[in-house]
């Protein structure tokens, strides 16, 4: 799940920020696996009076005039309406979108604790900020030499940090295996009762479903996202600035979207944004977190391989062995997913991966969109992962192209959480070594009843139903016959 454009509708200033999907959870496709979403207003913005209308576009005037007052702005000339941005070193290409009806559209950079530099590079120009963590930098965006732009980089977003400084960062933060067997961890929002947050690195967003939305109380929706997953796209209503705790750790000024349907057996979602500036190590065998300012001494042992951007989420490489060839290729790490495997349609079709698996038929899988989702379902020899090969593993491929929410596909929890895993995001890079269990016999996938299946079974129980009946006749006419006549 990724989300999208974020649209802020206060009256207090006329500021839309963004919450920039460089991908989608999993929007439409860009660029490896990645979404582009188009501005929706709110609800609320659209039945909004034409006084307060009015209110909101003299206030961006005044807010426009007075940034002016202060001295010219930077100026970045463009052609095109999308711009690459070199955010600390990380290339996001054709990450930011130009919208000249948006009167203030924010860039919020990715969290460091530390300066570093933010260039915007256009088809024709580039103009880059030396950022300190906690400001603001405004510059006008001047598309194709007339229209102007204003937009603004935020560093307010911060790093998290223990509550209670006695308490070292790296302390362990215990998490559930549920039902579902994904990564269930305790958080709170602001003042809220403990929620079930599910830790999903398929998501770079904080998501509450309705129950958790109950239990966090007055939260104040101040916008809207075009969030897009598996299962289709939604606009949804976010709430921005809030305090977020899990464990021992906490944030402020974070983002919080509002998905109306529980996809999980959880209270939301914990993307793993909140983490893109720490090390991450999840230890499956003692069932818990813990976070790092840098790479622990714990990788010793561990096999390393590279993480690659794939929008806003993380893929690494793996290599799928079937029918005497092989393809190797970026899969999105995803601890989301309760399946082993999941392959794009297009991904299997170019690969011809359908016809050299296993087939055991067909499933339905549901995420935050609207829609369920078919696949088929088949067994695949070998999957090399993680320095080991595993065998016979269970592989879900979209049966239909129009539903691929990814570029080639994604590695879910059942593969996962045979390893300890240790995510350098900072650093590009993830660790892993084989757990207790990681040669385990993999479960057999639940699948969807056939039509032939359907039509076997309800014939089944009709023959059973009327040899039932006929017994039953034949018992009473017998009976019938044993009575004694007057």
């Amino acid at each position: 799940m990724r989300a999208a454009r974020r649209h802020s509708n206060t009256q207090e200033a006329a500021v839309v920020e963004s919450h920039r999907a460089r991908a989608n959870p999993t929007g439409a496709s860009r660029r490896s696996g990645g979404r582009l979403s188009r501005s929706h207003p709110s609800p609320r913005a659209r039945r909004a009076p034409r006084c307060l209308r009015l209110s909101v576009a003299a206030a961006a005037l005044l807010l426009v005039g007075a940034a002016r007052a202060q001295g010219p702005l930077p100026v970045l000339r463009s052609n095109a309406t999308t711009i690459d941005v070199e955010d600390g070193g990380l290339l996001r290409e054709d990450h930011w979108v130009v919208l000249p009806d948006v009167p203030l559209d924010v860039y919020h950079a990715r969290r460091s604790s530390a300066s570093k530099r933010v260039t915007f590079r256009s088809d024709v120009d580039s103009l880059s900020f030396d950022v300190e963590p906690g400001r603001e930098y405004d510059f006008v965006v001047l598309l194709e030499g007339r229209v102007e732009c204003r937009t603004r980089i935020s560093t307010r977003r911060a790093s998290c940090r223990p509550v209670d400084p006695a308490v070292a960062l790296d302390a362990p933060i215990p998490f559930e295996l549920a039902s579902d067997g994904k990564i269930h961890v305790r958080a709170r929002i602001g003042g809220s009762e403990p929620l079930d947050l599910m830790f999903d690195t398929g998501a770079d967003t904080v998501v509450l479903y309705d129950s958790g939305l109950a239990k966090v109380g007055g939260l104040r929706f101040d916008g809207t996202i075009e969030n897009a997953g598996l299962g289709g796209r939604a606009v949804r209503r976010t709430s921005s600035d809030n305090a977020l705790a899990v464990g021992h750790l906490r944030w402020d000024h974070e983002l919080v979207m509002h998905v109306e349907r529980d996809a999980d057996a959880a209270d939301g979602i914990l993307g793993y944004e909140v983490f893109e500036d720490r090390v991450v190590e999840i230890d499956f065998d003692r069932r818990e977190l813990r976070i790092h300012a840098r790479l622990p001494a714990s990788v010793a042992g561990h096999s390393r391989h590279a993480l690659r951007r794939a929008g806003t989420l993380t893929a690494v490489e793996a290599t799928l062995i079937a029918g005497g060839a092989s393809v190797t290729d970026w899969l999105i790490l995803d601890t989301g997913a309760a399946s082993s495997l999941q392959l794009a349609h297009a991904f299997a079709l170019r690969h011809g991966l359908l016809e050299r698996l296993e087939p055991l038929g067909r499933s339905f899988a549901s995420g935050v969109g609207p829609e369920r989702v078919e696949n088929v379902v088949a067994l695949l020899p070998t999957l090399r992962f993680g320095g080991v090969d595993l065998a016979r593993v269970p592989v879900h491929v979209v049966a239909d192209a129009a539903d691929d929410h990814v570029a080639n596909g994604l590695i879910g929890i059942e593969v996962l959480a045979r390893f300890h895993a240790v995510l350098d995001y900072p650093g590009g890079e993830v660790y892993l070594k084989p757990g207790a269990a990681w040669d385990a016999p993999f479960e057999a996938p639940r699948l969807a009843w056939s039509t032939t299946r359907k039509v076997a079974v309800v014939g089944a129980l009709a023959a059973t139903f009327a040899a039932l009946v006929a017994l039953l006749v034949r018992r009473r006419s017998r009976i019938a016959r044993a009575r004694p006549r007057a």
